[in-house]
């Protein structure tokens, strides 16, 4: 996984430019939480900019980190760049999922797998780690999900 500096830093000049010129964040979520990763500071963001509305989201990791940009994230945004130029490049290095594009290698559009980011996470970026969180509520798990990840990892038992 990467920091979300080194992300930053491989981003081009001309899309930090666009983010702090044609980008205003609300955020829309903030909540600390747990996954497979561990303990994160999710941020959730609806970004105005001048391609329309997208929906950008940051998970900070190593919490304990005096300065959140230099932990290590994971990023996701909605728009037709981070699909196109971004996602399989960042997944590589662990800092997002594939859920928009078909993650096969870029033979074009990002050839070189340059972890960098699109202007609507740029701008998410810049506000994201000031923004108060809170711990996220637990609920209880259902028979019907218990069902499900019995399901799910049965296959796997029985292989061991």
């Amino acid at each position: 996984m990467l920091t979300l500096a080194k992300i930053l830093k491989a981003t081009p000049r001309d899309v930090i430019t666009r983010a702090n010129t044609q980008c205003s964040v609300r955020i829309v979520k903030s909540i600390y939480d747990i996954d497979a990763n561990g303990e994160h500071k999710f941020v959730l963001g609806n970004v105005k900019a001048t391609d329309g509305n997208r929906v950008a989201a940051i998970k900070f990791y190593q919490l304990n980190k005096k300065n959140l940009v230099n932990s290590e994230v994971w990023v996701y945004c909605s728009c037709p760049y981070h699909k196109y130029y971004c996602e399989v490049a960042l997944a590589h290095y662990g800092s997002t999922s594939i859920i928009e594009s078909n993650g096969k290698y870029p033979f074009v559009n990002n050839s070189r797998l340059v972890p960098f980011t699109c202007k609507h996470i740029a701008a998410l970026a810049r506000k994201a780690p000031t923004v108060r969180a809170v711990k996220a509520k637990t609920s209880r798990i259902t028979s019907q999900e218990i069902e499900l990840m019995l399901k799910q990892i049965g296959p796997l038992i029985k292989g061991l």
